[in-house]
């Protein structure tokens, strides 16, 4: 839980000083979400903060949440995440 704290105080912290956040950035947050099983955060950000933020989540990002739903076992939430990257 803390790691995760740490990397959204983070990320924060980047967007208060001006630092324009990046697919690389909204990568590795999804990422430590993933390994804290926080799926719902993590799809959060894929479908709304990074659209919000004129980011298009690219394949890695994709991946990266479709894997947080399928390590915590969430089937029906990564048959939702692919079904949306499927249709684009």
């Amino acid at each position: 839980m803390r790691r995760f704290d740490e990397t959204v105080a983070t990320f924060e912290e980047m967007k208060v000083m001006g630092i324009a956040p990046t697919v690389r950035n909204f990568t590795s947050l999804l990422e430590v979400a993933k390994r804290t099983a926080r799926t719902q955060y993590a799809e959060l950000l894929v479908r709304e903060v990074m659209p919000a933020a004129r980011i298009s989540p690219d394949t890695q990002a994709w991946n990266t949440l479709l894997g947080a739903f399928g390590r915590n076992g969430d089937i029906d939430g990564a048959y939702r995440v692919w079904q949306a990257r499927v249709e684009g």
